[in-house]
């Protein structure tokens, strides 16, 4: 082979080389670009989800303090007792925790069943109250948790 004919196919292949290292540079660019994109919405669906389960969770408690404050008043927690019930039956199946469905059942049957001239089935009202709202900050940093652990 003559010495010009390899000189001009060292320089292609030289000049092969770098175009195919462009354009695997492009490549991974754009592919890294549209993984971090996805990483990112998912990130900010949590987040979302998040603080929308950290709203509802604070307005419940909000209920629940009204109703365990006023417990042995009946006629002053029926709308109190409403908001909770429409609440219960409607955005909280949408959280569907493990952590806060049986404190909540239990909340429920109790507030259903309470019995206003009975001091005991109003402390335990009361208790049951407490214990929802207390499952409520446990689902919340369970939430977070495994929401940090998961985008680290």
């Amino acid at each position: 082979m003559k010495e010009s004919t390899h000189r001009t196919w060292d320089v292609m292949i030289k000049i092969g080389g770098i175009i195919l290292t462009v354009l695997s540079l492009v490549f991974s660019f754009i592919h890294l670009s549209n993984n971090r994109t996805k990483a990112e919405q998912s990130l900010a669906k949590n987040l979302e989800l998040w603080e929308y389960r950290r709203n509802l969770y604070s307005d419940v408690s909000g209920l629940i303090g009204k109703i365990i404050t006023k417990a042995e008043l009946k006629d002053s927690i029926e709308e109190e007792k409403m908001n909770f019930l429409t609440t219960y039956y409607g955005e909280l199946n949408l959280v569907n925790d493990s952590i806060i469905k049986s404190p909540l059942k239990e909340f429920r049957f109790s507030l259903r069943d309470i019995n206003y001239e009975d001091e005991n089935s109003i402390r335990e009202l009361r208790i049951k109250g407490q214990l929802v709202i207390l499952s409520f900050r446990k689902s919340s940093q369970n939430y977070w948790k495994n929401f940090t652990n998961d985008h680290e």
